[in-house]
């Protein structure tokens, strides 16, 4: 397999031919690479018109692509802006000029961080194949990629486009990227068969591996390179976007991972199975307020999840098939009192990714004596007599909250409106996930505790 045609050196323009259908053809299209923000949006508008007429691209999370939208050729204002929890809208960038010319794709891609944000602006032809039948489609050999490293965790990479089975020992990079930078675009041969290797620059360090992928499209590919979270800690990962209709997609084989919670009172602790108690235990010996060592799994798919006393096979505490997706972070909590039956787990799906400007807040309900309860999050000082609960929660169920950083008073009543647990102050600092659980103690019944998650400097 011949990789590439021609090695191509463009700055942002240049590409494929095209042949649109009116003066007028244009596209623009918006990639979130910011690696610590919450959803964005691009507003655009003429320059002098008013402002009831500008457009914009919605709520964009990272990492993705928005849909490549259509726009007329002329001088646009472009500003990037998050929306507050009180739905005000915040700039994260200085406003920018934008010139749209015929038969134009742009590509507004924003990457860093938010606290020091950077766009880039890519500026191709239009690429149209409508006139062209199924068989004229097939004769095309070749199409245009580009690469972007917007990983601000890394240095400058090394960059390998290898076939399936082929080692890098093998090859010469194909290019450096220092991050900001991009490829320009490649001319490549049109095929199901490669493999896309980074490297940390002068190295045979991988930071990351594609496996197999196809590039076998005739639209153009952008390849974005970013920062990826893991209970590991930071790594790579690889994202693309077509040209038109466009989404973004990881190829790289994501790592799940799966650790077990424990506030089941009245036993030593907790072994979790995966099938047949025979077996060794996927998680052993989990004791009571603790978490689990974090395991990998190698095959994510459905898994026949059994949990049982320590030490004992045949006592089932807890029985339930659970889809694992691939690259998921998964926790199980496990509470209630044994011996009778009050016994529940819940499967959460946690991220790692730090989150500036916002604090994220999940509370778990492990406790049988808060059946029913309602949580207030409040400002300091506020009582929650005339407020709305921020959630009403039955036992053996968790919620997710995402909190302006800063002071609040947590409290949890009864039914009746009798206090529970509160006031209680909470503090809630930039990049963190926040935990909390509503146990019983230890030896089983109330009063209900709370108790704190790792994020919780206490």
């Amino acid at each position: 397999m011949t990789l590439f045609a021609t090695v191509l050196v463009f700055g942002c323009g240049g590409g494929s031919s095209s042949s649109g259908d009116s003066a007028e053809d244009a596209s623009i299209q918006l990639v979130n690479l910011l690696v610590d923000s919450p959803a964005i949006s691009a507003v655009y508008n003429e320059v002098g018109a008013d402002s009831e007429n500008e457009s914009r691209l919605e709520a964009l999370e990272f990492p993705s692509a928005s849909a490549s939208v259509s726009l007329s050729l002329g001088e646009y204002d472009l500003d990037v802006v998050y929306d507050t929890l009180n739905e005000e809208e915040v700039a994260i960038l200085p406003q920018r000029s934008l010139s749209v010319g015929a038969e134009r794709e742009i590509v507004v891609a924003t990457f860093g961080t938010v606290d020091e944000p950077e766009l880039r602006i890519f500026d191709y032809e239009l690429e149209d194949f409508s006139d062209l039948d199924e068989d004229e489609q097939a004769d095309v050999e070749t199409l245009f990629v580009e690469f972007f490293h917007g990983a601000p965790s890394q240095g400058d990479i090394d960059v390998y486009l290898t076939e399936t089975d082929e080692s890098i020992l093998t090859r010469s990079p194909l290019f450096r990227l220092s991050y900001g930078s991009s490829s320009g675009l490649q001319l490549i041969q049109r095929d199901s068969n490669y493999r896309i290797w980074v490297t940390l620059a002068d190295t045979n360090d991988v930071v990351f591996d594609s496996n197999t992928i196809s590039i076998n499209t005739l639209r153009r590919q952008f390849f974005f390179l970013t920062d990826a979270f893991g209970p590991a800690g930071v790594s790579m990962q690889l994202s693309r976007a077509g040209s038109v209709g466009s989404f973004i997609v990881n190829d790289q084989e994501d790592v799940t991972t799966f650790l077990a919670t424990n506030w089941v009172s009245n036993v030593p602790g907790i072994d979790v199975y995966f099938g047949d108690t025979a077996d060794t235990p996927i998680l052993g010996d989990v004791l009571f307020g603790e978490d689990s060592e974090i395991q990998e799994l190698l095959d994510p798919e459905t898994k026949s999840v059994n949990v049982t006393p320590s030490g004992d096979t045949q006592t089932f505490l807890f029985e339930e098939n659970y889809e694992f997706g691939p690259g998921e972070q998964v926790r199980l909590v496990v509470s209630g009192n044994e011996p009778d039956d009050s016994i529940a787990g819940q499967f959460i799906l946690e991220d790692s990714r730090p989150i500036a400007i916002f604090a994220d807040l999940t509370i778990v309900n492990a406790a049988p004596s808060a059946e029913q309860v309602n949580l207030f999050i409040l400002a300091p000082g506020q009582e929650p007599l005339g407020a709305t609960p921020t959630h009403t929660m039955q036992y053996g169920s968790n919620a997710n909250s995402r909190l302006d950083l800063g002071d609040y008073d947590l409290y949890v009543l009864s039914q009746d409106g009798s206090t529970i647990i509160g006031p209680v102050r909470l503090t809630f600092f930039e990049g963190n996930y926040y935990t909390l659980y509503l146990v019983d103690n230890p030896a089983g019944g109330p009063p209900t505790e709370l108790r704190y998650g790792d994020s919780f400097a206490r």
